[in-house]
């Protein structure tokens, strides 16, 4: 079956904030490698950082933008010798265009300088959605559909929460499209670029995250040779389909681990694993920690 030639539009994109957050970290704080499973944004109010990817290092400053791609390992140093606080807005956000992440779509430059009014602007909007993202914490979400009996008190409060729910998403597309407008050198790949064969099979993987999936059940549903799939993931993304399938169920466990309150056992059954030794030492071999103190690390952030 030969690549299809039509255009295919962008999916409707998806966003989720997983966690929004004001820091000042005194002079001494730094933390060692970590990796979110979805986007980590900052923005540098004060102080300075030194970020060191496996990839390289840099430097980020007062208005400074840095936005970590999922899955990405990363820690923080000091700046040469010199040691004080910073004080930064921090995101967690995971984005989608419908099953496909948007990372596969488009490329954000991991550190950007924002100007005094653009940084003003971003902060401006972070902390409205700040209040907004708290006040939905202590809101009990929608309604059952089991409910049939409502007051006119209660009709009014979920009529709020609706409200505030679709304000509160209003915001996050607005908060996105500012830090896209804002990056330095940001760039759409082009859609049309990723085989439709290696798309089918990431959604595929994506809803088999807690089962058995073996290279030749994959192929059978896609309707292709093991040898060809080989090759199109990797001209594609640069993986292999089971690294692929592998690194999107520990981006699950990353989610459950941050998330939820699971125990780490239910968390490997959760993701496919065949017992407990198995999913820590794959999650150490990728991870350069162990699941407890991946969890540990993410709730200090």
């Amino acid at each position: 079956m030969d690549k299809s030639n039509s255009r295919r539009g962008l999916p409707e994109i998806s966003i989720n904030i997983h966690f929004l957050y004001e820091w000042r970290r005194e002079p001494l704080w730094n933390f060692e490698y970590f990796s979110n499973p979805f986007y980590t944004i900052w923005l540098v109010i004060n102080g300075c950082r030194r970020i060191e990817t496996r990839t390289g290092s840099f430097d980020i400053h007062p208005m400074d933008l840095l936005i970590i791609p999922p899955n990405t390992l990363f820690r923080t140093r000091h700046c040469q010798a010199y040691k004080d606080e910073i004080h930064y807005l921090a995101m967690g956000v995971g984005i989608h265009c419908g099953d496909i992440p948007f990372e596969f779509v488009c490329r954000l430059p991991l550190q950007s300088s924002l100007s005094l009014d653009e940084c003003q602007s971003l902060s401006q909007l972070w902390s409205r959605l700040l209040h907004q993202w708290q006040g939905s914490q202590s809101r009990d979400g929608f309604p059952s559909n089991r409910q049939t009996a409502r007051t006119l008190s209660q009709a009014d409060d979920e009529l709020d929460n609706l409200l505030a729910n679709l304000e509160f998403a209003a915001m996050e597309r607005g908060m996105m499209a500012s830090l896209i407008r804002y990056c330095e050198g940001a760039s759409l790949e082009p859609f049309e670029a990723i085989d439709e064969r290696v798309l089918k099979a990431n959604l595929i993987m994506r809803h088999s995250v807690g089962n058995k999936l073996s290279m030749s059940n994959l192929c059978e549903q896609l309707f292709i040779s093991e040898g060809h799939l080989r090759a199109l993931f990797q001209a594609n993304l640069k993986t292999s389909p089971m690294k692929h399938f592998l690194m999107l169920r520990l981006q699950r466990a990353k989610e459950l681990l941050l998330t939820s309150g699971l125990t780490i056992t239910e968390i490997a059954v959760q993701t496919g694993f065949d017992d407990l030794h198995h999913f820590g030492k794959m999650f150490r071999k990728y991870e350069q920690t162990s699941p407890s103190r991946y969890r540990e690390m993410g709730r200090g952030e």
